[in-house]
């Protein structure tokens, strides 16, 4: 919901990356995440790194997917993996 002073747009990382500077857009980065999701993602404060997180279906929420990411390096950390089998 939007009001008089605010408003809400809808942009893909493409139409996006049209109208940033080069060195911004270079950090725009895709994950392929395949059928295992949905994910969620909590970041730290600073940024830095994230953690993927699905659940499976099925599980009750006891078991899923964890990936650690380290978004500067735009790299996984040490893998991921299933948790809860």
């Amino acid at each position: 919901p939007t009001g008089p002073m605010e408003r809400t747009f809808h942009l893909t990382q493409a139409a996006l990356r049209e109208h940033l500077p080069e060195a911004t857009a270079a950090q725009i980065y895709n994950l392929e995440l395949g059928a295992t999701g949905p994910y969620g993602v909590t970041y730290s404060r600073n940024g830095r790194h994230c953690l993927l997180f699905s659940r499976r279906a099925g599980s009750d929420g006891k078991a899923g997917h964890l990936a650690h990411f380290d978004a500067h390096r735009r790299a996984l950390s040490g893998g991921g993996g299933f948790v809860g089998e």
